[in-house]
């Protein structure tokens, strides 16, 4: 117990020890701090001349009055703005203001207030003017005259009769041309129509038509491509032709097709633009073999063309093909 008792005791001592060297320690490093700081500077100087009068202007005894200034004051503020002035003035030359340099510039410019100094040499200005501005001329439409009118209409009226013309020589027997080569290009309607009570053409000739609906026309590669899907090849007078024997030329023609517009040919290397309002098939009597069995060939021919090209078929007459017309062909060849 007596041991425990002493620890404890020096313990306690121990610690007041540090504390108090600490305490001290602070105080000195404190103290030595706050001495390094402020002797250096230099001491401080009393403030004489201090002025405790109120200025006039903020005397409110005064305010609204007009004091009379002394000599000495008046000199005083004389030289004192003189002074200012010149101030100002020396600043005023001190600025300097540098602008950038346009190196686009054609031309410099001086300004109308400027002052000129006799001592810089003068500067010729030069003044910019704008190109004038033409007035803007609307052209005038002058009204059509009453003879160009006519000279229209009468034109017109000439493509619309040359263009009448043409579609019924359109219609003309293209056969009868080709296969004798003796009738003119331009066949009169009269010659080539026959009555209604006659079968057997001048030159023992069958025709059959397929023509396009009315304002259209069949396509070149299409009517080729049907042509020759059919059995038809091209051959003399630059026809397709329909042989006894498909795909052998030596074979006799039993029937041929040609092209109802003049001059009733197929320009093959021209195909992009070939077109044509109809197709005219047409057979010679006697044929090579039966008439009937040939007829019914064509027939069959005109259909598969009518369907193909979507297309008419009309008799001799330009009419729609029908049933009578049908038997009425079949009794020509029995």
């Amino acid at each position: 117990m007596e041991l425990h008792i002493i620890f404890l005791i020096l313990g306690g001592l121990l610690i007041v020890l540090l504390a108090g060297f600490s305490i001290y320690s602070a105080r000195r490093e404190k103290s030595r701090i706050f001495s390094n700081t402020f002797t250096t500077r230099q001491p401080a100087t009393p403030i004489k001349n201090i002025v405790t009068d109120v200025p006039a202007t903020l005397d409110p005894l005064q305010y609204g009055q007009n004091p009379v200034p002394t000599e000495n004051e008046s000199e005083s503020e004389t030289g004192h703005s003189v002074q200012i002035q010149q101030e100002v003035e020396n600043s005023l030359r001190e600025i300097k203001i540098n602008l950038p340099v346009q190196e686009t510039a054609e031309y410099t410019q001086t300004p109308l207030n400027t002052p000129i100094y006799h001592n810089q040499p003068a500067q010729p200005t030069f003044l910019q003017t704008a190109p004038p501005i033409e007035p803007l001329t609307i052209p005038t439409v002058e009204p059509i005259q009453p003879e160009t009118t006519s000279v229209l209409e009468q034109s017109l009226e000439e493509l619309e009769r040359q263009a009448a013309e043409r579609e019924l020589d359109l219609y003309s027997d293209a056969s009868v041309r080709i296969e004798l080569a003796k009738n003119s290009i331009q066949t009169p309607i009269e010659e080539v129509a026959q009555p209604e009570s006659t079968v057997i053409t001048q030159n023992n000739i069958i025709t059959l038509y397929v023509v396009a609906p009315e304002g259209q026309q069949f396509d070149g590669h299409y009517v080729v491509q049907s042509l020759e899907a059919l059995g038809f090849q091209f051959g003399e007078y630059q026809i397709y032709h329909r042989h006894q024997h498909l795909g052998n030329n030596d074979t006799p023609v039993i029937f041929s097709v040609a092209n109802m517009m003049q001059p009733g040919i197929f320009d093959l290397n021209n195909l992009d633009s070939y077109a044509t309002v109809g197709l005219v098939l047409f057979m010679h009597l006697p044929s090579e073999g039966s008439d009937l069995v040939n007829l019914k060939l064509m027939l069959k021919a005109a259909e598969s063309l009518a369907e193909a090209l979507g297309g008419f078929i009309l008799n001799e007459q330009r009419e729609l093909f029908n049933e009578t017309d049908r038997q009425a062909y079949f009794a020509r060849v029995s």
